[in-house]
């Protein structure tokens, strides 16, 4: 026998929106976790549980400086920050920490070029550094299965915020024979169901193809809740965010500096 229908079906969603909503008033600003990037913020609230954001740019646009930022940001806001990188080593994210927060010049961390003043601000901010909870991990191959093995038992020690993958077409797939668009398209399935379940947002960054689309960009846009493209603006003086899919943001662009 089935269930008896419920007289007014849409009174508990309703009632459960206006509980969000007070929510949302009295948590104003701070919501999702920050970017850094501060008319972003501003228009989005961050990024929120539960969904992937997609960044996705050319090679050697920048991709995974801009996502250290964000994770600078989230840590400094006390955010916990989750790093899989199958493109960075972790001595690169610890010279991007660095620069970002003693203010070095990224070159500097290949020729050894440091100013006395450069020195003395690496030390003064190494014992923060040393105490962020922010959690790398760069192996070579890794695959979604390990990626929500660590990012559940992160989530239930209450030790994870922000999850970054960079980047999407470098995942491991289940089926390495099955063709390409349908590998990248189950890494994308699996990352989305992942950010899901943790409850946290996911920032996954991608390639371009030579067209200025994402890489398998049919698979990967529709699993994302959010595409944003990394480009020059039109003066070339600075990176801007170009948001091109978002149900809950405008599609404009964002300076990041």
């Amino acid at each position: 026998q089935l269930p008896r229908l419920e007289e007014r079906p849409f009174r508990r969603i309703v009632d459960e929106a206006l509980v969000r909503y007070q929510y949302l008033v009295e948590h104003k600003g701070e919501i999702g976790v920050p970017t850094g990037i501060a008319d972003f913020d501003k228009d989005t609230g961050g990024l929120h549980a539960g969904q992937v954001t997609a960044l996705a740019a050319e090679t050697g646009a920048g991709k995974s400086s801009i996502a250290i930022s964000i994770a600078n940001a989230a840590l400094e806001k006390g955010k916990n920050v989750c790093l899989f990188t199958l493109e960075m080593a972790n001595d690169e994210i610890a010279d991007m920490m660095f620069a970002i927060r003693a203010e070095v010049q990224r070159s500097h961390f290949s020729t050894g070029g440091f100013s006395q003043e450069e020195m003395d601000r690496i030390i003064q901010h190494a014992h923060g550094l040393r105490n962020v909870p922010f959690w790398t991990y760069d192996e070579s191959v890794m695959n979604v299965t390990q990626m929500r093995s660590r990012v559940l038992q992160l989530k239930r020690d209450n030790l994870i915020d922000l999850a970054i993958v960079d980047y999407a077409q470098l995942v491991n797939p289940k089926n390495g024979a099955a063709p390409r668009e349908q590998q990248v398209a189950e890494v994308a399935r699996d990352i989305r169901a992942l950010a899901k379940d943790a409850k946290i947002p996911f920032l996954v960054l991608s390639q371009l193809n030579d067209e200025g689309r994402l890489r398998e960009s049919r698979v990967i846009a529709h699993e994302a809740h959010t595409v944003i493209i990394l480009l020059n603006s039109e003066d070339k003086n600075r990176v801007v965010l170009d948001v091109k899919k978002g149900r809950r943001i405008r599609k404009k662009q964002y300076p990041v500096y």
